[in-house]
């Protein structure tokens, strides 16, 4: 506030020192030009009116017209120079311009404070416009835009300029609507009458919605159209509002009419008022016929006396619920006939002007369906009654154990043959702990973790174990289990079987003892091969010893015996003899027959005593043996003396495949590696004559041999060793000469 008052502070001595400066230019120049006393209070007045009009008041007007006063008669009037006057005339005369210029500035100052308002009362009616909440806009009488309120503008999109333009309404309007409205103001311009309509109008996001527009005009004192002022209402959610009603109508129409049942509508008396089709057809009575009849008219003659009570009793407590709940009810047709009903009661009026909804649904074909249906289901249940002691046959008569649980494993079920060999009751077969009782401990754990899995999983399984039989003997059978899912993939039982596979474990054990002993026979057989090399090896460290000796010896038979170096030949002949004792060792244990037994292996450490034991072999046939062994090898679950005859076995057969080889080097390679799928894999590459793609599908069949004198049992040997290790062994033609075999075992852990 004390800001507003030092800016009109300074802006009234703005205005005054204006106003002084001009009366003073005015006097300067009358004076300089001799200009009468007339002349120049003609210009002093002009100078007061310019102040007047540039507002600020009476103030500044007022002290200007004091200074001219007194320029006046200082300048003009006589005695010239001095303010004192002795004309009367001279005196009368600046009275009267005082005075002039006095109301001069009074007037036009109160026309610059009117016309303050009147510009205000502009803003203030434009401020208002605005917040209507409506769009307001006016035209002239030949409907030119000339006004348009802020809502119109943020609406529409358009500035202030284009919504005064002539295309501006033809440019929002929907073109549907735009006809029409250009038809109703040619009527209005003619009859100069106020109109309404509806019409759709494009806002800024180019989207259409619907409006109410008023246009009333405004005359002039002849009764002539000056100005049309109008407004719209956005009534797009009205207009929805009245769609969705005209739609839920005409579905209420339609529902009644068309409804599969019959449905009539009563007043509080019990008159018809209202009937469907669907009535009709059912009643054989005609709408005409019906309306204004009592209801009981659709009854049995015989329920009609009494349907009166029910009728008031229902009104006096109406809610929405089936007539006559537990009873059977009948309608009767114009011929007469009765047909049996089910009826629902709705109320769906006031208090006041009660009225009710009666749907009607013709059950005649619904009894005899349901008739059908039980004497169906009771057929069915024979059936099944049937069926069910017959899959009790099946089932008993199966050559395996069956057997039933539900989702948690809880026995359900055990056929005859499951209870014939475990001798328990279907009683006890059913209790949580029968599985426990008949199952050996090892595998009942091993089960149990099983189950958990498939439980989490719901997935199939499989496993072998051992299960006790009434004679207290176990047996080992062959377990299959299968989830049974609902919809929604979630396992409400388990079905499985158990088969006998005793006889097979025995065969299976006979062919282990037979492969083995086959094995063993190779073993032999294959030492036999490197009589030469072992004698050549064993040999070695033999002499050896002699030397050491003799060397021995003679320290200790001189004069002086040297008992340093005596002890130097000492040593040696042990150290000469612990290798002769491992040589023998190693073949003692290649040609021992002993059970398998897979333990914690190092793979490289035992391809290097196959090559110790090979390399004479080796170098006797002029073959380059370089290895490759990976030095972060992972230890691997086998059987030593097993594995080990498989690389000799695959070492023998790449030396002997390059005995035919010349002009070019003899390489045999032996290689380590961690393979995928947690295996180790070993490889032998020779670069002999190769074989042929037809002997390849073979060179792994029992008594199958490319070599003289071949049993063609090393190969199919080798085989099954690796396959009872969990591994595979295969050969593949190497890109130039030679053939690779591969074999890979299961890493330990």
């Amino acid at each position: 506030m004390k800001r507003n008052q030092n800016y009109s502070f300074w802006r009234l001595a703005a205005q005054c020192l204006i106003g002084s400066l001009g009366v003073a230019l005015v006097t300067f120049v009358c004076f300089r030009l001799h200009t009468g006393a007339a002349q120049a209070a003609l210009f002093y007045m002009i100078v007061l009116v310019l102040l007047s009009l540039t507002g600020g008041g009476f103030v500044p007007p007022l002290f200007v017209s004091i200074i001219a006063v007194l320029c006046f008669d200082y300048f003009f009037t006589t005695p010239t120079f001095s303010f004192w006057m002795d004309n009367p005339l001279d005196i009368l005369g600046l009275s009267s311009f005082l005075a002039t210029a006095l109301v001069v500035t009074g007037l036009m100052s109160q026309s610059k404070r009117a016309e303050e308002r009147v510009r205000q009362n502009e803003a203030e009616l434009q401020q208002l416009v605005n917040a209507i909440p409506q769009q307001v806009f006016v035209f002239d009488a030949d409907w030119s835009p000339v006004f348009a309120n802020r809502r119109e503008l943020e609406y529409t999109g358009l500035t202030s300029q284009e919504a005064q333009s002539k295309d501006a309404v033809a440019r929002i309007f929907h073109p549907e609507d735009f006809k029409k409205m250009e038809l109703l103001r040619k009527r209005m311009s003619s009859e100069g009458a106020s109109s309404e309509m509806e019409a759709r109008i494009r806002g800024k996001d180019g989207q259409y919605r619907w409006f109410l527009i008023r246009d009333s005009p405004l005359r002039d004192e002849q009764g002539r159209v000056i100005r049309w002022y109008g407004t719209r209402t956005d009534i797009e959610d009205r207009k929805r509002a009245e769609e969705a009603l005209h739609k839920a109508q005409t579905l209420s129409e339609n529902f009644f009419e068309f409804s599969p049942n019959a449905i009539l509508v009563t007043d509080g008396n019990g008159r018809i008022t209202k009937v469907n089709s669907e009535l009709e057809k059912a009643f054989g009575y005609s709408r005409t016929e019906l309306e204004g009849l009592a209801v009981e008219t659709l009854m049995p003659e015989r329920f009609r006396a009494v349907h009166p009570k029910h009728r008031e009793h229902y009104g006096a407590h109406a809610r929405v619920r089936p007539m006559g709940k537990g009873l059977e009810l009948y309608g009767r047709r114009k011929d007469g006939a009765e047909f049996p009903v089910d009826i629902m009661l709705s109320p769906i009026g006031t208090a006041d002007h009660p009225i009710f909804l009666c749907v009607i649904q013709d059950v005649s074909e619904k009894k005899r369906v349901e008739e059908a249906i039980r004497k169906s289901d009771e057929q069915l249940r024979n059936q099944a009654e049937q069926s069910r002691r017959e899959l009790q046959q099946i089932i008993d008569a199966v050559p395996q154990q069956v057997f039933v649980f539900d989702a948690d494993w809880s026995p359900l079920f055990a056929n005859q043959r499951e209870l014939e060999y475990t001798g328990l009751t279907a009683q006890e077969s059913q209790s949580k702990d029968a599985v426990a009782r008949i199952f050996h401990p090892e595998d009942f754990r091993k089960l149990e973790v099983l189950r958990e899995r498939m439980s989490s999983e719901g997935v199939s399984s499989e496993m072998e174990a051992r299960i006790r039989g009434k004679d207290g003997q176990y047996r080992w059978f062959l377990i299959r289990d299968n989830p049974l899912r609902d919809e929604q993939g979630r396992v409400l039982r388990w079905y499985g079987t158990r088969t006998d596979i005793e006889d097979r474990k025995r065969a299976e054990e006979a062919l282990r003892k037979a492969q083995a002993d086959l094995a063993h026979f190779t073993r032999i057989a294959t030492m036999g091969e490197f009589a030469a090399s072992i004698a050549h090896e064993v040999n070695q460290p033999i002499s050896g010893i002699v030397i050491n000796a003799k060397t021995c010896l003679r320290w200790l038979a001189g004069a002086s015996p040297n008992l340093d170096e005596a002890r130097e030949a000492a040593r040696r002949i042990i150290r000469d003899g612990t290798r002769a004792g491992d040589i023998v060792a190693r073949i003692r244990a290649s040609v021992m027959r002993t059970a398998t037994a897979k333990d914690r292996l190092d793979m490289n450490d035992a391809i290097r005593e196959v090559v110790g034991l090979a390399l004479d072999e080796v170098l006797r046939n002029s073959v380059i043996l370089r290895t490759e062994l990976a030095d972060d090898l992972s230890p691997v679950l086998g059987d030593r003396t097993q594995l080990q005859q498989v690389v000799l076995n695959l070492v023998i057969n790449g030396v002997q495949a390059m005995s035919t080889v010349a002009g070019r080097a003899r390489e045999l390679v032996i290689r380590t590696q961690n393979d995928e799928a947690e295996q180790v894999r070993v490889t032998v590459q020779d670069s002999g004559t190769g074989l042929d793609p037809q002997i390849m599908q073979h060179i792994f069949d029992p008594f199958y041999t490319t070599k003289p004198g071949g049993m063609g049992m090393g190969l199919s040997i080798s085989r099954s060793i690796i396959q009872n290790h969990g591994g595979r062994l295969w050969a593949v033609p190497n890109e130039g000469p030679g053939t690779t075999f591969h074999f890979t075992v299961p890493k330990y852990h």
